[in-house]
């Protein structure tokens, strides 16, 4: 059945501007846009969220949202599960890289940033 519905992870202490940053590389990445609304696979209804990416392939977007310091993905899958993993995954893996590259000069390491558009190296030294 089609609704939207909330996905948790296990991310918290979400730093929003740089969730914010990740959204618009992602949706370049996909040949998505970024938007505040995701709507039902049938477009009955729809709802605001923190940002949203939707791809030609997923027109109801995927959002995120912050609840209680946690990141949340918000959006209707139905009909569309893997292309909504796809665009999930790649959110979640592009902040996780991204986190870590801004983290890791702060616990004394040199970073550098490799991306092919495909795959994104981060090289780390002292």
């Amino acid at each position: 059945m089609s609704h939207i519905a909330s996905y948790d992870t296990q991310i918290t202490n979400v730093d929003q501007p740089l969730l914010l940053q990740v959204m618009n590389y992602a949706a370049g990445l996909l040949g998505g846009k970024v938007t505040d609304r995701v709507s039902e696979y049938n477009n009955r209804a729809d709802k605001k969220v923190l940002a949203a990416i939707t791809t030609p392939k997923l027109k109801s977007g995927i959002g995120v949202e912050i609840i209680n310091g946690k990141l949340m993905f918000v959006g209707d899958n139905y009909g569309k599960q893997e292309e909504f993993n796809r665009v999930k995954n790649k959110i979640l893996d592009t902040y996780y890289g991204s986190a870590l590259a801004k983290t890791l000069p702060s616990m004394g390491f040199k970073v550098a940033v490799k991306d092919t558009g495909q795959v994104v190296t981060i090289e780390a030294s002292r």
